[in-house]
């Protein structure tokens, strides 16, 4: 919220690229947000046994950028047995289960390693965000199946 200058974040709020709040159920001014979006950067990763390698080129830039990896369950189903929605199926699709701020980087090529072997139950991806410090905008991001 501090570096969109906002005094407080709502509910359905969507932020794209660190850059612009949007409400998440306006689809055209999401859609507008996703469509200007500048050019990132090329973020590769690689996974060997539980070791994740993150391999990030030179960027021109002063500024400083945060990596943090997440890892998430890319679906589930959760029945509800009460209420008015009983008898129904909810499907949800990402679902984080860790976030780990891992580094600060300066712009120079460089590779990252990171460890899975301690990654929660259900998690079979993984993806690593590359943004300017102090939630600035995102400038990079994959992600990997586990």
């Amino acid at each position: 919220m501090q570096s969109l200058k906002l005094p407080s974040g709502f509910t359905p709020q969507s932020i794209v690229d660190g850059r612009v709040s949007a409400v998440g159920s306006d689809r055209d001014q999401l859609v507008a947000a996703v469509k200007t979006k500048p050019r990132g950067i090329a973020v590769e990763l690689s996974k060997e046994n539980d070791a994740l390698t993150i391999s990030l080129p030179e960027v021109a830039s002063d500024t400083k950028f945060d990596v943090s990896v997440i890892t998430y369950q890319q679906e589930a189903s959760t029945p509800v047995p009460r209420g008015e929605n009983a008898g129904h199926t909810l499907k949800e699709y990402n679902i984080v289960r860790s976030f780990k701020a891992l580094s600060r980087w300066d712009g120079h090529t460089t590779k990252l390693n990171a460890s899975l072997a301690k990654i929660p139950a259900g998690a079979n991806r993984v993806a690593v965000i590359v943004q300017q410090k102090n939630q600035g905008p995102v400038i990079g991001a994959a992600s990997l199946a586990l």
